[in-house]
């Protein structure tokens, strides 16, 4: 919380009231032809209370053709919890004088649409949402000498 310039106690921005996030992960080893080979499996969850916003002021809005925001009710509201699943895979070889390792990262794995805040879009004089990354693969190659 903090206290404005008005003596009134307000919650900041980011006080979302939790913050929780378990990660887990398990490697297989095996070895073929002189190689070493490892397979990693792993899996993230983030969990964090949702962050506050100072409410828009639609009529003013509208009125004056840009957003406008409630002042006296700074970080008043609070947008719903964020939760996020990722998950990624590995497959890591070792040769003499290389390794590599080819990897695929899944962020967002369940596709959750998370509020990442609202605004005020003068085309549609409407307050409309936005959202964080949905799904997102993220493929890699590493050549390591």
């Amino acid at each position: 919380e903090y206290q404005g310039s008005d003596r009134i106690w307000r919650y900041g921005r980011f006080d979302s009231k939790y913050a929780s996030s378990v990660t887990a992960g398990k490697e297989w080893t095996w070895h073929k032809r002189g190689k070493n080979r490892t397979f990693g499996l792993n899996l993230k969850t983030i969990g964090v209370g949702g962050q506050r916003e100072t409410p828009i002021d639609l009529e003013a809005s509208q009125a004056s053709g840009k957003v406008v925001y409630q002042d006296d009710l700074a970080f008043s509201t609070q947008l719903s919890d964020y939760f996020r699943v990722d998950m990624g895979f590995r497959l890591k070889r070792n040769y003499k004088h290389l390794t590599t390792t080819l990897s695929i990262d899944i962020q967002n794995v369940t596709n959750r649409q998370n509020i990442g805040g609202r605004f005020y879009n003068p085309d549609t004089q409407k307050i409309e949402t936005w959202y964080q990354a949905p799904l997102l693969p993220v493929l890699a190659y590493r050549v390591d000498f």
